[in-house]
């Protein structure tokens, strides 16, 4: 079993007093930041190792090799772990989230929960943003995992709650110190997570692939594919 340590120190807030007042801080002070955003980094790299591989079965059909690929055993539940423990990691590497963070994001479900539970497991204060068409069991889920869960009620231009919700987003990044919004929509380190973990996991399954067929959801499954290892199949359509 995988151990994640404990969280031991929280990091100085993002804006600190004495940047606003035009005071310099002590180079302790950014020492000791370091060192809380460098152990922040090094835990979500060991929560990865809970990540693994997911299983790929062969299906039954007549005249064809067909495989499905089983992302429902990922740790919570979906595929959106993969992208949800990627952007985390890869912005404590950069220093955008740190041990006093919050992570803000809209989401429908499966997204909100892994976040949910990772920043559980690294001690990080989550808020996801949610509106009525959400199942009661991930609603029930969030509000059990986090101390504060923002429930849109109001539709948008469209008839639903998406532009709402993100509005909502924008509105709580501007209003909470040290917020970091995970932004599933378009950040590309969700792309990448899916290139070195999702594809890569296939492209060692298989010497050869003829089609992929995948549900597109925020479409980060495909903006970027490794064709490079099989060169023979089929380019992407939108159907």
């Amino acid at each position: 079993m995988t151990t994640i340590p404990e969280a031991t120190e929280s990091a100085p807030k993002a804006l600190d007093p004495r940047h606003r007042a035009g005071l310099a801080v002590p180079n302790a002070v950014r020492t000791r930041r370091a060192r809380v955003a460098e152990g922040l980094a090094a835990r979500l790299s060991q929560l990865g190792n809970i990540l693994r591989p997911t299983p790929t079965v062969p299906v039954r059909m007549e005249g064809m090799n067909l495989f499905a690929k089983l992302e429902y055993v990922n740790p919570v539940g979906s595929i959106k772990d993969r992208p949800a423990y990627w952007i985390l990691r890869r912005a404590a590497e950069r220093g955008q989230v740190t041990q006093g963070s919050t992570i803000i994001e809209s989401s429908s479900g499966n997204f909100a929960s892994a976040l949910a539970t990772f920043a559980r497991i690294l001690g990080l204060r989550f808020i996801p943003v949610i509106d009525p068409n959400i199942a009661g069991t991930y609603e029930s889920f969030l509000r059990r995992m986090c101390s504060t869960v923002v429930k849109v009620e109001e539709r948008d231009d469209t008839g639903g709650f998406l532009k709402t919700r993100l509005k909502k987003v924008e509105e709580l990044c501007a209003t909470i110190p040290n917020s970091f919004w995970t932004n599933q929509y378009g950040n590309t380190d969700g792309m990448e997570a899916h290139y070195q973990l999702t594809a890569g996991e296939m492209c060692k399954d298989f010497t050869s692939l003829d089609y992929i067929f995948l549900g597109v959801s925020t479409a980060g499954t495909i903006s970027r594919d490794r064709r490079e290892h099989h060169p023979g199949a089929a380019q992407p359509r939108q159907g």
